[in-house]
């Protein structure tokens, strides 16, 4: 476990718990980000470049090599990430808790957040280092706090407040204003179109049947095509 008592993060191996402290605890952020109404500082290039290409670009060089899916992204983590979410049926990753299987180990930690009575989610802004049981109070507390000092991207519609961190969420965001629905189903004869890439994929499966969603609660067995049939299905066990 990382010895900074404001941290807690913890790791398989001491050369990974060194290089984390390394990286976040000892060295002085000292690289500022040059794009305009940003600022933010970082420990070394290869942080400030990873920023600049989460926030301040729109290049997507990694592709899905599934056949039928255009998903693009920036990053081959990102990448790695979809392909286990959306095209692997394998749940390797249990919950010693309460039996519920995962696609990854991420996914898996983030669930066990659930049965956890700490704070997990920590304010990383400069000198602030508070901590949130879930990512939806970290970003109240960013935006009441925080938002002068983050680059957030204004929804420019009249009388919508909405914002972001990132350009590309904007980007989807105006899609609610205009009715902009670029995502055509390409199942023949169809021609459904969906304001985001997984609402189609979503919708394709319908049309092939793909049960990927799973209830996980024991003895269940309960198996969907859509997210949204799964999440008013597990209403049925938490009456």
């Amino acid at each position: 476990m990382c010895p900074n008592p404001h941290c807690r993060k913890g790791f398989i191996s001491t050369p990974k718990l060194n290089k984390h402290f390394h990286a976040s605890h000892y060295l002085k952020r000292t690289i500022i980000c040059q794009e305009f109404n940003c600022g933010k500082g970082f420990r070394t290039k290869q942080e400030l470049k990873r920023h600049q290409n989460n926030l301040h670009s729109d290049y997507r060089p990694f592709e899905c090599s599934q056949k039928g899916c255009d998903f693009k992204c920036k990053t081959e983590g990102q990448l790695n990430s979809h392909t286990i979410h959306i095209h692997s049926d394998i749940y390797a990753f249990k919950c010693n808790e309460c039996e519920k299987t995962f696609k990854s180990q991420n996914s898996l930690s983030i669930h066990l957040r659930i049965h956890s009575t700490e704070d997990t989610f920590r304010c990383r802004y400069e000198g602030c280092n508070q901590w949130f049981k879930n990512t939806k109070r970290l970003r109240k507390h960013k935006i009441a706090v925080h938002s002068a000092h983050q680059p957030w991207y204004p929804c420019e519609w009249p009388a919508c407040d909405y914002r972001s961190e990132c350009s590309h969420k904007l980007k989807i965001h105006r899609r609610l204003h205009t009715g902009e629905r670029p995502f055509e189903c390409r199942w023949p004869a169809c021609g459904k179109r969906f304001r985001i890439r997984k609402g189609r994929l979503d919708h394709e499966r319908i049309h092939s049947n793909t049960k990927n969603y799973v209830c996980h609660w024991p003895g269940c067995g309960y198996r969907c095509v859509q997210s949204a049939n799964l999440t008013k299905h597990m209403k049925v066990h938490q009456k």
